[in-house]
């Protein structure tokens, strides 16, 4: 099939709840919905090059130059609060994009999204000796860097906290997204003050 993807076509994406797509989830996706458009009989991986090179989906690709890269399908532009919320599932904004978000500081060329890892005992809990020696040597960073549009994003895998401190705001663009809340940014940055600018 080489012809333009039909109105209908066009019209069902612009109904479609979710905006942004894991590869997986897209070949899904079309996989459920072709019979439904009248493509039935277009493999998947044509379908959705004609949906490209229409522009009815947008390929994003994160590169990096330690990691694979990273690749997301979505329904129209998005912004990078949005896309970096899509690399990591249960993720939301942290550190220095917190702030941003809350408007404490101004926009950075760089994202952070945190995600949490799972829980994991501690018995000896905190003490202050650990405290003392965290403080003292200098802040581990995250090597998870990808890069997209001209826009950077670090993926960071924070301590289980039961998403303590993560709210869900509108911002001033009109986005939705989970963010750390401005008390938790603030303690955060503390912390970690290299995922803010540095001190």
């Amino acid at each position: 099939m080489k012809t333009k993807p039909s109105k209908l076509l066009k019209s069902h994406f612009n109904h479609v709840p979710r905006r942004i797509f894991w590869p997986n989830e897209m070949s899904q996706f079309l996989a459920e919905h072709r019979g439904a458009w009248g493509v039935s009989t277009v493999g998947i991986e044509e379908l959705l090059e004609i949906l490209l090179e229409q522009k009815v989906v947008i390929r994003a690709e994160f590169t990096s130059n330690k990691y694979d890269t990273i690749i997301r399908y979505s329904r129209e532009k998005h912004s990078s609060n949005e896309l970096a919320l899509s690399l990591q599932r249960d993720s939301f904004l942290s550190h220095g994009t917190a702030l941003a978000t809350h408007g404490m500081a101004p926009p950075e060329s760089i994202i952070y999204v945190n995600r949490e890892q799972s829980p994991k005992d501690r018995p000896d809990g905190i003490t202050q000796a650990g405290m003392r020696l965290a403080f003292r040597n200098k802040q581990r960073q995250s090597k998870y860097l990808f890069t997209y549009s001209a826009m950077k994003y670090m993926l960071l895998s924070g301590k289980h906290t039961g998403h303590a401190g993560v709210t869900r705001i509108k911002t001033p663009s009109g986005e939705t997204v989970d963010v750390t809340d401005k008390e938790r940014t603030l303690i955060d940055v503390v912390v970690r003050p290299a995922y803010a600018g540095g001190i």
